[in-house]
């Protein structure tokens, strides 16, 4: 038997997810470099980053519960994503 998180994430059913993003890629996200986001079940973090103007680019990875996720991963309901930025050294 599936759980109810699994068919809202799987039917197209509307989720809440938050977004963090940290240092340079704050400045995407306004002031406090958070915000939180009405999405459609089954759209990929690739699909998020780019409605939200990311540089995909510039993006080193992306956690959710302490776990790394790709950028054709779907989005988990409740989940608050951190998007770290790539760190240059010079």
């Amino acid at each position: 038997m599936r759980s109810r998180r699994f068919e809202r994430e799987s039917e197209g059913f509307a989720l809440t997810i938050t977004v963090v993003a940290y240092a340079e890629l704050k400045e995407y996200l306004g002031r406090s470099g958070t915000t939180s986001l009405e999405i459609t079940g089954g759209t990929t973090l690739g699909e998020v980053i780019q409605k939200l103007g990311l540089p995909k680019e510039r993006i080193m990875s992306i956690v959710c519960e302490q776990k790394l996720e790709g950028l054709d991963s779907t989005v988990k309901d409740g989940c608050v994503y951190q998007i770290l930025p790539l760190i240059g050294s010079g």
